[in-house]
């Protein structure tokens, strides 16, 4: 057979090959992230439901955690509170110094932490700097209670109905906790599997 018959030949062959093994590796791509989709959403389920498989036995155990310190303690000892008042926050221009701007917390709070934030239930007066006026930092600690159609918090010994729905934390289990209960608990491990970097950059996800 002639050469240039030959090299037609195996390079028709090859490119052939080639086709066929690039709709392999496309089959194989479509496989693995669809694979990998199915994977990602059951470690997500697993882990939800593990968290919420501690959060029942903390319930069960008649606890709940304080929001400022994340310490479990007897439900029946914790305190609903807003903490309202001026927040200082350290500013990058020079010219104006720090930043004040205001806030309005509720948070459900151990008996030390009660203890931490009436103790601050005051106004510090804080010098901004040469360019700018004094300023104050306040906080002040209001008692709250939990009603049926709501949050009531107590100021100049009247009830008025807050605005805020239900905090995220309240129901939230914190990092700290998580991790703590995770390791004294008879539940399986967390799951954190992801794909390693190499496989991704080598098959193109």
């Amino acid at each position: 057979m002639p050469k240039e018959e030959t090299d037609l030949t195996q390079l028709t062959e090859l490119y052939q090959e080639i086709k066929n093994q690039h709709k392999e590796v496309q089959v194989a791509k479509s496989y693995l992230a669809t694979a990998e989709e199915s994977l990602t959403a059951m470690i997500k389920q697993y882990n939800e439901l593990r968290t919420e498989a501690i959060k029942r036995k903390i319930c069960d155990e008649g606890k709940v955690w304080c929001t400022k310190c994340f310490a479990l303690i007897p439900e029946d000892e914790v305190e609903l509170v807003l903490v309202e008042g001026v927040k200082c926050t350290g500013g990058s221009d020079h010219h104006y110094g720090d930043h004040y701007h205001d806030f309005s917390e509720l948070h459900r709070v151990c008996p030390l932490c009660l203890k931490k934030n009436q103790s601050r239930h005051s106004c510090q007066k804080r010098a901004r700097n040469s360019y700018s006026s004094e300023m104050r930092a306040c906080s002040h600690v209001f008692r709250v209670e939990r009603r049926a159609d709501g949050f009531y918090v107590l100021n100049a010994s009247k009830w008025t109905k807050l605005t805020q729905d239900e905090p995220a934390e309240f129901s939230t289990l914190p990092d700290v906790l998580y991790r703590s209960e995770s390791a004294s608990s008879s539940l399986p491990p967390p799951v954190t599997i992801q794909v390693e970097k190499h496989w991704k950059e080598l098959l193109g996800l």
